[in-house]
């Protein structure tokens, strides 16, 4: 009987990720990605594992149940470490100049050029391989972005001085290379 709960339950669980997935694809299809929209779905799927893991342990997998605290961390880790290696605001850059130029959908959706000013050096590439495929308005807004010429929240206008050297940043030096190259 325990065992009828459990499956219900996590076939329940099941169809609800189903079901955000599918909402939040619209929303995606909508209005774009962003890094909220990225973590969040990035969080719902780690619940999802979570919630098959909880499930394999009192369905009585193993002996005990000592395994699932391990299991749980190990798959946080392991959603963190994809996240990284994602390089999630470039993915979000990508995504979204993919998505406007209708490589993604059926139809054409504008780039939000504005919404890079949020962003940090780690779009810097993905902004400037974008800047061919963006609109004249579009292209200077970014391309503003990328030298800054235009305001962005929390930083100051004007290109960034040197770092010292224990505060080295791949990111920061990419973002660098870009601007001397592109302004």
């Amino acid at each position: 009987m325990v065992a009828l709960a459990v499956a219900i339950a996590i076939g329940l669980r099941a169809g609800m990720d189903g079901l955000a997935g599918s909402l939040a694809v619209l929303v995606y299809d909508a209005f774009g990605l962003t890094m909220l929209r990225l973590y969040s779905l990035t969080v719902a799927w780690w619940l999802g594992a979570v919630f098959v893991l909880v499930g394999i342990a009192l369905a009585g997998f193993g002996r005990t149940r000592h395994w699932l605290l391990g299991a749980v961390a190990a798959s946080m880790l392991l959603a963190a470490q994809v996240l990284n290696l994602l390089d999630p605001e470039a993915y979000v850059v990508d995504h979204n100049s993919r998505r406007a130029s209708g490589d993604l959908t059926a139809q054409t959706i504008g780039f939000d050029a504005g919404y890079t000013a949020t962003l940090s050096d780690d779009a810097v590439p993905a902004l400037y391989a974008a800047l061919p495929s963006l609109g004249s308005e579009q292209h200077n807004i970014v391309l503003g972005h990328i030298c800054g010429r235009e305001p962005r929240p929390g930083r100051p206008v004007g290109q960034p001085g040197p770092r010292p050297v224990l505060a080295w940043n791949r990111s920061a030096s990419e973002a660098q290379r870009i601007r001397e190259e592109a302004c």
